[in-house]
């Protein structure tokens, strides 16, 4: 089996979901993985989509039609980067899996149904994050398309306990508008100095946004990305993790933090209210900054609710999104696939 996307030790949800697969047991499976693109505005993503079209091709040989390719697609360009090789997967005599990972598919959806359609019904199975994504795909593909629609989530191989934690709010991932950094700016702020005393503000990722100095004050650090193994050190040390998004689908930044033992303030988009529900993290309305201010300074003033709320946060993972569990759940997928004709 081989996995076609963002792949290696570079920022993102979709490079992140690609690693853990790479890390787990999927009985029956050999699991190798191929880049057909490092990220947005890669300068050698034509290199890379035909490097993996001939490392496509060449399983295709090897293998004959026992390979499954699965594909992790989010919007916009990855439908005709990573969807081509759909197609071209599907001449050659591949099975095709197809990963929706995308916080915008539902939007991006309907604005470009015909190209949707056209790669999704070359798949034999797609996996989705989101109930919303769920009905889209669903009704683009129609009961007559054959193809699979399933709903899976995102897991994590839960870490040793972190030890001690620090006074540290942690944010990962793009730093913009869709990920609400400018409202967490305006949140920090809003916190009492007496409740933010000895307090960072750590965010960690690539810039879609101008941030000029006046902007951060003296406890706001903000940092370039940084690769799997220093954010999952980062998350094992913050003792808060924060996301006010606009958009998302599952983020994994949450899922790790969680499994991390950090207490999670977030908003309510995507599958996040399921993540946090029954008391596995604090949920705030979509551009709301004073709210997003009053749940941080709550977790930064209260030691015991703080600690709480992190075990709660690691449980949930433990109990609904450990790798054991959706390994087994892909497994059985896959081994299901392997059984019809590509």
């Amino acid at each position: 089996m081989v996995h076609v996307g963002v792949v290696g030790d570079v920022p993102g949800g979709m490079a992140q979901v690609v690693n853990e697969y790479l890390t787990w047991t999927f009985p029956g499976f050999e699991v190798e993985a191929v880049a057909s693109t490092r990220g947005r505005h890669d300068p050698a993503a034509l290199v890379l989509w035909l490097r993996a079209a001939v490392v496509l091709l060449a399983r295709r040989v090897r293998c004959g039609r026992s390979t499954i390719a699965a594909f992790h697609l989010s919007e916009r360009g990855s439908f005709v980067r990573e969807g081509s090789l759909v197609v071209w997967a599907r001449l050659i005599g591949l099975h095709v899996a197809v990963h929706l990972h995308g916080a915008q598919f539902v939007e991006f959806a309907a604005a470009r149904p015909g190209l949707v359609t056209r790669v999704l019904e070359r798949a034999e199975l797609v996996l989705v994050l989101t109930a919303a994504t769920h009905d889209v795909v669903a009704s683009l593909l129609g009961s007559r398309s054959g193809v699979r629609v399933v709903r899976i989530s995102n897991a994590v191989a839960l870490p040793p306990e972190a030890g001690e934690k620090e006074d540290v709010v942690l944010f990962g991932g793009e730093i913009g508008h869709r990920k609400g950094v400018d409202v967490l700016l305006r949140a920090w702020d809003a916190i009492p100095a007496n409740d933010r005393a000895g307090w960072r503000l750590r965010l960690l990722g690539p810039r879609a946004m101008t941030l000029a100095p006046a902007d951060l004050g003296g406890d706001v650090e903000l940092l370039p990305p940084v690769g799997r193994r220093a954010m999952a050190l980062e998350q094992s040390r913050a003792a808060v993790a924060v996301l006010p998004s606009r958009d998302e689908a599952l983020p994994m930044f949450l899922v790790e933090s969680m499994a991390h033992g950090c207490a999670v303030v977030a908003t309510p988009v995507g599958e996040v209210a399921a993540l946090l529900e029954n008391g596995a993290g604090t949920l705030v309305a979509v551009d709301d900054a004073d709210g997003l201010a009053r749940a941080l300074a709550d977790l930064m003033t209260q030691d015991r609710r703080r600690g709480e709320a992190g075990r709660a946060a690691r449980a949930r993972i433990a109990a609904r999104h450990d790798a054991v569990r959706v390994a087994r759940d892909l497994t059985e997928h896959w081994t299901h696939l392997l059984e019809e004709p590509a």
